[in-house]
């Protein structure tokens, strides 16, 4: 509890260390685009390895062993990809958020769908990394989960409100540190210990648990939410220029590749060394059973830091896109107001309802499917071609229903059917009449 406390009180001193450097609402938002290679990788990488990734990668790799390595893989394509054909032009359009970026592609139509799907999906899954938090700190002692959601909010929400993204990033930096220091000595620790025979383990891509029909579903609708991600964007917008903004996404897609790598093995490890009839959480029984006292500390403290990167990121990222947005305002001081209220309200569904927070989190499934092909098409296009009006409205609604459908029926091919429907809908409204295009254009300005 001591180290917890500690880790605590670094993460403030950040934010209060970097309040007195803002200025104005750029260097709140973006922190002045002014961040380097290494500053957004580590950032990106923090934000997309969450606790629940990391749970959830190992149980799963103990169960169908290295295909588990697909669930941050996936995301390692679609980062890449991001480098190869998005990253650029993100920085280069010179957006404050990824609804803002919408806008300038495609109109202020875009832009607001964007903004309510976003708020609504990330609010929940904000409320999710606190509900993951407040499990996690029970291992610390008799805590009570209230209040365990309640702390974590609130030293969230500080260090956010105070600091802004570049407090976010730096404490970024040090919580990827972190969570891949005790991973790494967590595997060397277990395959040293325990020996697993390198010829014993299978690194198959694909096979009876995880079938090719999954691995399709993994690359485009898992990879496709890492090529276009308003977190994942708010980090880019950051960068000092569009060089810059590319390098990042692909060193943090080669980064992700490793961490994954690192962590199905302590999956496949668990598969051979424990009990297969043990059914709790095999990470939680790794720290208190197969760790030394000192191992498991880092370790327990490296999946704390790993909730708070993910949450800290998703709750700036929603704020700015409130204050900015749908308020339509340049504050600091409003969007510190948001970020603590959003902070709160996210707290207080965790507590009360997790009913509420799945049904939020089910917008996640009409942006993926939705929102990220006309946006990516729409990147790709830039200053070439502009999709109609019509036809970027028909392939988000349709894009989006289609993938909510898959979520709610668990229906998985559904949504990877929506992500095709959508980006043909917004391939075949590149290739409407000029004329059109121009009405449509200002019809949407007039709106």
């Amino acid at each position: 509890m001591v180290f917890l406390i500690l880790y605590v009180v670094v993460l403030l001193g950040f934010g209060i260390f970097e309040f007195k450097k803002i200025k104005n609402f750029d260097d709140f938002i973006i922190s002045g685009r002014t961040q380097g290679t290494g500053a957004i990788a580590y950032s990106i990488l923090a934000t997309c390895i969450g606790a629940s990734a990391t749970l959830g990668v190992v149980s799963t790799a103990r169960r169908i062993g290295f295909p588990a390595f697909w669930w941050l893989g996936a995301g390692a394509v679609g980062l890449l990809l991001q480098s190869i054909f998005l990253s650029r032009k993100v920085r280069s359009v010179g957006a404050y958020t990824l609804p803002d970026l919408t806008e300038k592609l495609m109109g202020r139509d875009a832009r607001f769908l964007t903004s309510i799907i976003v708020v609504i999906a990330w609010t929940g899954i904000i409320a999710a990394q606190f509900v993951a938090g407040a499990k996690l700190l029970s291992a610390f002692g008799d805590i009570d989960p209230r209040v365990s959601i309640m702390v974590t909010a609130l030293v969230i929400v500080a260090y956010s409100a105070m600091g802004g993204q570049s407090s976010v990033m730096k404490t970024d930096r040090v919580q990827f540190a972190l969570l891949g220091g005790a991973l790494l000595f967590t595997l060397g620790y277990l395959y040293s210990s325990h020996p697993v025979p390198l010829a014993d383990i299978r690194f198959d891509l694909t096979n009876a648990g995880f079938t090719p029909e999954n691995l399709v579903y993994y690359l485009f609708v898992v990879g496709g939410s890492y090529f276009v991600c308003p977190l994942l964007f708010s980090r880019i917008l950051t960068a000092r220029d569009a060089r810059t903004a590319r390098k990042a996404s692909f060193l943090s897609a080669l980064g992700l590749v490793a961490v994954s790598v690192v962590i199905t093995l302590i999956g496949i490890w668990a598969s051979f060394n424990i009990d297969p009839s043990y059914d709790k959480d095999i990470l939680g029984y790794i720290i208190t059973e197969k760790l030394p006292a000192a191992g498991g500390i880092a370790l327990l403290i490296g999946l704390v830091s790993a909730i708070i990167s993910s949450a800290d990121t998703c709750l700036f990222a929603v704020a700015s896109i409130v204050e900015y947005d749908i308020l339509k305002q340049e504050r600091v001081r409003t969007t510190r107001l948001v970020i603590g209220i959003i902070g709160l309200f996210s707290a207080l569904l965790a507590m009360k309802n997790p009913d509420i927070i799945s049904l939020l989190i089910q917008a996640y499934a009409v942006f993926t499917a939705g929102v990220v092909p006309p946006v990516a098409v729409a990147l790709i296009m830039w200053k070439k071609r502009t999709i109609h009006l019509y036809w970027r409205r028909s392939a988000i609604i349709v894009g989006g229903i289609l993938g909510l459908g898959a979520n709610l029926m668990g229906m998985d091919m559904l949504a990877v059917a929506g992500m095709a429907v959508s980006t043909a809908l917004s391939i075949a409204g590149l290739y409407v009449p000029q004329q059109s295009v121009t009405a449509c254009q200002n019809e949407s300005s007039i709106s």
